[in-house]
């Protein structure tokens, strides 16, 4: 009796499932379709810093629309950024803050400030922006009084001189809504930027006259506090809070923003001390406050 060799039998792997374009929704089409031609997204990837969101661009742009010689960014600064996950806002900011960026110049003196920044959200941030040195991550709800707790323990002797928001809710659709809900998470914003910014004393203007009879130009103030918002009737409402505790608020749209979205920047600087605040220092120097006097 003849035996045959045993041949290994051949087992075929199943077919590879692949989703035809033709069987997407239009709305993802459209998604992936604007993603490819962003320069945005593309440059996000190649750049050097391998930023984890294009939101980094954002922020830069807005450093750069500061003027008058006052900046956004500076080394040794001290920042707090809301609603910080994945991370981008927090690499464009580490590379001049902590890093160095454009503004470092020569080598690291051994006394110079060095900088840091606290990032907070309910969603972790991304393990490379965690990495970061002089970054301190934390995850939770940054009005809860154990993670404010938390904020006052890493800060210890230091002040915050920039608070920065790039908050907003999940978008429903419902333009009304949706607007009340960002100008909400920009009064939270707001409450936390008061208790941890340092007043601002207010100049006088006009003080300061040349020799040759030509006014001074008033010091342009650096911004202590950035919130992204939606355009709406209620953000218009809100910008007259802003401007009651801030000496400048602008509304910036960064290029980098889409053009058919609706959100802006609130870029504030010189925060003005409270009405009772005011008050008391009055009343500490001696004489008569009348309240009617003080206006904001």
């Amino acid at each position: 009796m003849l035996l045959r060799p045993l041949t290994p039998r051949t087992i075929r792997s199943p077919p590879t499932l692949r989703r035809s374009s033709s069987s997407r929704s239009p709305s993802s089409t459209n998604y992936l379709a604007r993603q490819r031609r962003d320069p945005f997204v593309r440059s996000r990837s190649s750049n050097d810093e391998q930023y984890v969101a294009r939101s980094a661009f954002k922020l830069l742009e807005l450093q750069d629309k500061v003027r008058g010689g006052a900046k956004l960014l500076r080394r040794g600064m001290t920042v707090v950024d809301l609603g910080a996950a994945p991370g981008g806002w927090v690499q464009a900011a580490w590379s001049t803050v902590v890093g160095g960026g454009e503004s470092r110049k020569g080598k690291e003196k051994a006394t110079e400030k060095k900088g840091m920044i606290i990032a907070v959200d309910l969603l972790p941030l991304a393990p490379q922006v965690v990495a970061l040195p002089n970054v301190v991550a934390l995850q939770g709800n940054f009005l809860d009084p154990l993670v404010k707790k938390i904020v006052v323990d890493k800060l210890g002797s230091r002040k915050v001189d920039l608070v920065l928001s790039d908050m907003l809710a999940n978008v429903s659709g419902n333009h009304e809504g949706d607007a009340a809900r960002s100008v909400e998470l920009c009064r939270s914003a707001l409450q936390f930027a008061e208790e941890y910014l340092e007043v601002q004393q207010v100049e006088e203007d006009g003080a300061a006259i040349l020799e040759d009879g030509k006014k001074k130009k008033k010091k342009e103030r650096s911004p202590v506090l950035v919130m992204k918002c939606l355009q709406s009737r209620e953000a218009e409402l809100f910008k007259d809070t802003l401007r009651s505790r801030f000496e400048s608020v602008r509304w910036e749209k960064p290029t980098s923003s889409r053009a058919e979205s609706r959100e802006g920047f609130w870029v504030c600087a010189g925060l003005k001390p409270r009405h009772e605040e005011v008050i008391a220092s009055k009343g500490k120097e001696g004489g008569n406050v009348d309240e009617d006097s003080i206006f904001f």
